[in-house]
Formats: C-alpha cells, sequence, structure tokens
C-alpha cells in the first residue's frame, strides 16, 4: 500500500506530520480556530482521524446553548477509505501546504572557477561562458557543452566581463592593473588595452564593435575600437560605477555614484549630456525595446528610489 517513490519511513513520518495537523483540529484545542482552517478539519473526520463531534442539548428549562461531547469511538463516515487513498490525500495536502513544486528543479553539475568568481558572461559565438575571478586574476573558460573548464591570466583584480558575440571577443575590466584584457574566443590568446584609473564596468556595443570602460577614480570612460584596440577617453561625472548601452540608438548610459548623475554619451560623437537622477546611483540598465532606461538609487537607512529616464529626449 506505499505509494511508488516513498518508502515506509517516510509514509510514517508524512502520516505523523498530519496525524499532529488532525489533533489541533480537535475540539477543545486552543489551536483549533487559530491554525487549523474549517475545511481542513472537515477533511481530517472524513478520513476517520479526527473524532467526530456530538451535539448534546441541556435539559429543558435551562437556556439552550448548544455544547460538544467528543465521542471515544470511531464514527463511520459516508464516504468508505482506504488507508491507502488516505494516505494519498495527505500526501498530496501536504505538497499543498508547504508550496512545493509538483516537480523539483535539476542540479545538472557544480563546475570549480578560481578563487571568488565576481562576474560572467556567456559567448553564444562558441559556446562557452566567461567567469572572471577576481581573487585569483584569471578567467575561467567553461565549454557550455561538456562542461570542460580552462584557465585564462588576465591582470589584477578582474572585476567586471563582458562578449561581443559578433566578434568573439571577450573584454575584462582589470580594476586594480588599470587594463582591459581582451580575449579572442578562438585561440583564448589576450591583448591588454590601457584605460583609466580603476576600472570598474564596461559595456559592449556589438553593433558599431565599441567597447565602453567606466573608471571609477578617473571619473572618465574609455572608449575601446575594436577592431585595433585603439581608445578614446571621455570626460562624466564623479566616481563612474555602472554603464549600460542602447545599440539602436548608439547612446551610453553611465551612473555617477558621487554627482547624483547620469551621462548619456552619443557614440557617434562623443558628445556628452547629463541627466540628475537620484542620491547615489549604483546600477543602470536601458531596455532597447521601449528605449527607457532605469537608474538604481541607493539611499542609506531609508527606501531607495530608481529614475526612469526617456531615451528619445535624453
Amino acid at each position: 500500500g506505499t505509494p511508488k517513490g516513498f518508502s515506509p519511513r517516510s509514509r510514517g513520518a508524512m502520516v505523523e506530520l498530519h496525524l499532529e495537523i488532525c489533533r489541533q483540529a480537535e475540539p477543545g484545542n486552543p489551536l483549533r480556530d487559530s491554525q487549523v482552517p474549517r475545511r481542513r478539519r472537515a477533511r481530517c473526520v472524513q478520513f476517520g482521524i479526527l473524532r467526530r463531534a456530538t451535539i448534546q442539548k441541556r435539559p429543558p428549562g435551562r437556556k439552550r446553548v448548544p455544547t460538544l461531547r467528543v465521542s471515544t469511538t470511531h464514527v463511520p463516515t459516508k464516504h468508505a477509505t482506504t488507508p491507502c487513498s488516505a494516505l494519498l490525500f495527505l500526501l498530496v495536502c501536504g505538497v499543498a501546504w508547504t508550496g512545493l513544486p509538483a516537480t523539483a528543479q535539476t542540479l545538472l553539475t557544480t563546475i570549480p572557477t578560481g578563487l571568488h568568481p565576481i562576474a560572467l558572461a556567456p559567448n553564444p559565438a562558441n559556446h562557452k561562458l566567461y567567469v572572471a575571478n577576481q581573487y585569483s586574476n584569471n578567467v575561467t573558460a567553461i565549454d557550455e557543452v561538456t562542461y570542460a573548464t580552462a584557465t585564462i591570466p588576465v591582470g589584477s583584480y578582474p572585476t567586471d566581463i563582458a562578449v561581443n558575440p559578433v566578434t568573439n571577443k571577450i573584454y575584462v575590466a582589470n580594476q586594480n592593473s588599470n587594463t582591459v584584457t581582451v580575449i579572442d574566443g578562438v585561440s583564448s590568446s589576450t591583448v591588454v588595452v590601457a584605460t583609466g584609473h580603476s576600472p570598474t564596468a564596461l559595456a559592449v556595443n556589438s553593433v558599431t564593435n565599441q567597447i565602453y570602460v567606466a573608471n571609477y577614480y578617473d571619473n572618465s570612460v574609455t572608449a575601446i575600437n575594436g577592431s585595433n584596440n585603439s581608445t578614446v577617453t571621455i570626460a562624466v561625472g564623479s566616481y563612474p560605477t555602472a554603464i549600460d548601452l542602447n545599440p539602436s540608438t548608439n547612446k551610453i548610459y553611465v551612473a555617477n555614484l558621487n554627482s547624483d548623475t547620469v551621462t548619456v554619451i552619443d557614440g557617434g560623437t562623443g558628445n556628452t549630456v547629463t541627466v540628475a537622477v537620484g542620491s547615489f546611483p549604483t546600477a543602470v540598465a536601458v531596455n532597447p525595446l521601449t528605449n527607457k532606461i532605469y537608474v538604481a538609487n541607493v539611499t542609506y537607512f531609508a527606501a531607495g528610489t530608481v529614475t526612469v529616464i526617456d531615451g528619445a529626449t535624453n
């Protein structure tokens, strides 16, 4: 009578659990009204787990207030059940009460990386995942089919990573080296490009083959030409900490932590516009379909805000 997939030990534990729930549903139990729903008490009665209560009226001459007297014998219910069907009902209800999904998620594998993996980016061009390991100064390249790994040395304290799937190039911002490591997706060979002081975030425009790097302590953005790795420096606000772009409009958005602003860079001309946002903007995200930009603003010890920017006017 044990359902498939359940051992006698687990079945016994489940039955004991629901017996305890039904005991709490018994009349006279102080937990009855507060913790056991009326519908669940009725189900316990139906399956013979909760003893039925019968109504007893007081003798004539007194105020007729119905009282409960618990019968010590089992009263047959309308629907006959077998122990197996009762157990199945309890198991189904147990899943519903705990909110567990009908099918559990499947863990495929666990893959070792370097020390303190801080950022990652999938590359659809070669079906590899690239993981920046901040404390070991390298990148782990993971084959998404076989899960085989390779380690690629980069600069000091890699903080962010992005991919251009069109050119099959991977870009790693090395915060303490003031460089970006460019990884070839075919050969895994590397080229180092100098940036400003403390590059902390980067974004890739695969349409124009331009890479934009936010330099935290330089208050600048380094624009890298992906075809020859030449660079141009663009001034932005104080402590640029996050960056994103819209490839459709060729606009780049930089969140300036200490300026409470976002710098909008025209990718074609390099010209900039400043937009005031909330306090301490720490993250920025672009929806290229709606051309809206979202900025997360941190207000310490209080609720934060999100600023919405219309990309058509900025």
